[in-house]
């Protein structure tokens, strides 16, 4: 976190440590995703208020949208909304699995991103095949050494 509020305090700041830039680069895109989200739910939240009233409950409507708005920008591009939608804070919010697929954003470069990593572990995890070498055996049938 240090390390975002450090690149945002300053604007021309890079870093030349890959491992950190790229880093810094999938939280700055997770925050923008956020703050996405965030907009557009305090956009619903007029709405929501005059469907719905959630009157006596512990969190506000804004303390529930920005959760939601954080669940949903950790969600990975291929994950479905199920979970989400059956959440404590989607029944507060009183959205269902239609309004939470209106409101996503899937990012198509993501997931296409994210299907190429896939197969690549997929790849890497059943790793070459060998065929075993059978041991060097003389006429008589014993082994010889190598």
């Amino acid at each position: 976190m240090n390390l975002i509020l450090g690149l945002t305090l300053k604007r021309s700041a890079r870093l030349s440590d890959p491992l950190l830039a790229r880093h810094a680069a999938r939280y700055w895109n997770l925050s923008l995703h956020a703050a996405d989200y965030a907009r557009t739910l305090a956009r619903m939240l007029e709405l929501i208020a005059a469907v719905y009233q959630l009157g006596g409950g512990v969190y506000s409507r804004e303390i529930l949208a920005m959760n939601l708005a954080g669940q949903l920008s950790r969600l990975r591009p291929s994950e479905g909304l199920e979970k989400i939608a059956s959440s404590k804070t989607a029944r507060l919010l009183k959205l269902g699995l239609p309004e939470l697929s209106r409101l996503r954003k899937v990012d198509q470069e993501a997931l296409a991103r994210e299907e190429a990593e896939r197969l690549v572990a997929e790849t890497a995890e059943s790793g070459p095949e060998v065929a075993p070498i059978a041991p060097a055996s003389g006429g008589d049938g014993e082994e010889k050494p190598l």
